[in-house]
């Protein structure tokens, strides 16, 4: 396979014959070109070869999955992610067919127990053509997207703090202004203001 990493050399000190594949001399040329591509890539990139889904996948791809890796090396796709069996069934039927798909941010949580927090990927899947012009395989590309979906939630929960804090500013100045209006009653007034005050911020009761 040439250069490609750990994940290159794992995959060449396999012994293929025991997986669905077989062994490498009898791969087809476009499974050991795309395998090849997906080595060097420096972006989380996996093969899902034939009906089953076979499983290849480069380093990047490895530190995403964690523990799941070495297992999922020529693992089927079904047994490597049980719990995801359904997903990966569409993707299969979808891709084979020639269709490609694409899914943006989606929260990946439940599938990385051993992660302490959320987990979100964009994951994108091609199909790989064999010789016949027919699709043998499934090109998945994966983008971690966490620290992006988190850093957007946190803004959003500031802008929210801040708008708040606003409407709450607006609303004690209206109600401060009506209270204040009749110099007649200003002592009425200031004790109004304080219980105004002390009603909308109670932390600062003294």
């Amino acid at each position: 396979m040439g250069s490609g990493g750990g994940l290159a050399a794992l995959i060449g000190a396999t012994d293929w014959s025991l997986t669905a594949l077989g062994p490498v001399e009898a791969w087809p040329h476009p499974l050991k070109t795309a395998t090849a591509i997906i080595l060097r890539a420096p972006v989380p990139m996996a093969l899902l070869w034939g009906t089953d889904g076979v499983m290849l996948y480069n380093d990047a791809f490895a530190a995403v999955i964690g523990a799941r890796h070495p297992g999922s090396l020529g693992a089927k796709v079904a047994d490597a992610w049980p719990e995801a069996r359904a997903f990966n069934e569409h993707v299969l039927r979808v891709c084979l067919a020639g269709e490609t798909l694409s899914f943006a941010r989606q929260d990946m949580t439940e599938y990385f127990p051993k992660r302490d927090e959320p987990v979100f990927l964009d994951l994108n899947y091609s199909p790989v053509l064999d010789e016949h012009g027919v699709a043998g395989g499934v090109l998945a590309v994966i983008v971690e997207t966490t620290d992006a979906v988190l850093a957007e939630r946190g803004l959003r929960g500031e802008t929210h703090t801040l708008e708040t804090l606003n409407l709450t500013g607006a609303a004690l100045a209206a109600e401060l202004e009506s209270r204040t209006a009749d110099p007649d009653g200003d002592r009425c007034g200031r004790k109004a203001d304080r219980r105004t005050v002390r009603r909308i911020f109670p932390q600062f009761d003294g």
